[in-house]
C-alpha cells in the first residue's frame, strides 16, 4: 500500500486519501441504519392489551399502530344513530428515535355499513406518553385525544398533517424543536399545564384558533413558515413571541390575554 501512494499523482493521492477517510464514517451509518429493528404495529397493541408499558428506542414501526382498536375499545354514544366508541391506552407508551413507517391513528371515522351518519372512534391516554426525536411518515392522528399526564414530542417530525384538533393536555406538555411540513392543527386544543413549542418550526399552516393555554407557553424561537392562526386563542399568562418568526403572516383577532408580538 505505501508503494502505490508513493507512486500515485499528488491529486490522485488525495482523492484516495478522502475517499479512506470517509469510508469508516460512511459504514459507521449504514451499520446504524441496518440495526434498527422493525417492530410490528401489531406486537405493540398486543402490549397494551396485555397491560405492559411500552418502551422502544431505535425501530422501525411497520402497519399503521391504531390505538382505536385495543381491548379497553367500548361504545362512548349511541343516540339517534350516533355511534362513538372510546379506548383508553392504560400503559405508558415511550417511543426513541423511533420511525413510525405507516402512521398513528388515535382517531378515525368510519361509514355506518354505508349509512349516515358515520361511526366515530377515539382514543385517551391515562399514562405518561412519549414520541422523543420519532419520525411519522404516515398520518398522525390524535383528535379528541384526552393526555391525563405528561406528553412529549420533543425534536419529533411529522411528514403528514399533524391532527391534534380538541385534545386535552392535563399535564406538561413538549413540542420543542418539533418539525411540522404540513398542516400543524391544535385548533380548540386546551393545555392545562406548561407547553413548550420553542425552536419548533411550522413549515405549513399552524392553527391554534380558539386553544387555551392556562398554563405557561413557550413559543421562543419558534418559526412559523406558512400561516399562522391564533383567533380567539386564550392565553392566562404572559406569552413572548418575541422571538418567534411568521413568515407567511398571523392572526390573533379576538385572542385573550397577555401576549406581545
Amino acid at each position: 500500500m505505501k508503494r502505490i501512494l508513493k507512486i500515485m499523482r499528488p491529486a490522485a493521492l488525495l482523492a484516495l486519501r478522502a475517499v479512506l477517510f470517509v469510508l469508516p464514517a460512511l459504514l459507521f451509518v449504514l451499520t446504524a441504519a441496518s440495526a434498527q429493528e422493525n417492530v410490528s404495529a401489531e406486537e405493540i397493541v398486543q402490549k397494551i392489551n396485555q397491560g405492559q408499558a411500552v418502551e422502544i428506542r431505535d425501530a422501525i414501526i411497520t402497519g399503521i399502530l391504531d390505538l382505536t382498536e385495543i381491548n379497553t375499545k367500548s361504545l362512548a354514544k349511541d343516540r339517534d344513530s350516533n355511534r362513538s366508541y372510546k379506548s383508553k391506552v392504560n400503559v405508558p407508551l415511550t417511543f426513541y428515535n423511533c420511525t413510525f413507517n405507516d402512521g398513528i391513528v388515535a382517531y378515525k371515522v368510519l361509514e355506518n355499513r354505508g349509512k349516515s351518519p358515520q361511526v366515530l372512534y377515539t382514543a385517551d391516554f391515562s399514562k405518561q406518553v412519549t414520541f422523543d426525536n420519532c419520525t411519522f411518515e404516515g398520518m398522525t392522528e390524535f383528535k379528541y385525544s384526552d393526555f391525563s399526564e405528561s406528553v412529549s414530542f420533543a425534536g419529533a417530525r411529522f411528514s403528514e398533517p399533524a391532527n391534534f384538533k380538541y385534545a386535552q393536555f392535563h399535564d406538561r406538555t413538549d413540542f420543542s424543536n418539533a418539525n411540522f411540513p404540513e398542516d400543524a392543527d391544535f385548533k380548540y386544543a386546551q393545555f392545562q399545564e406548561e407547553a413548550d413549542f420553542s425552536s419548533a418550526k411550522l413549515r405549513d399552516d399552524a392553527s391554534f384558533k380558539y386553544a387555551k393555554f392556562k398554563n405557561k407557553v413557550n413559543f421562543q424561537q419558534t418559526t412559523f413558515e406558512g400561516f399562522a392562526d391564533f383567533k380567539y386563542t386564550t392565553f392566562k399568562t404572559a406569552t413572548d413571541f418575541q422571538q418567534a418568526s411568521f413568515r407567511q403572516g398571523s392572526d390573533f383577532k379576538y385572542t385573550n390575554g397577555d401576549y406581545r408580538l
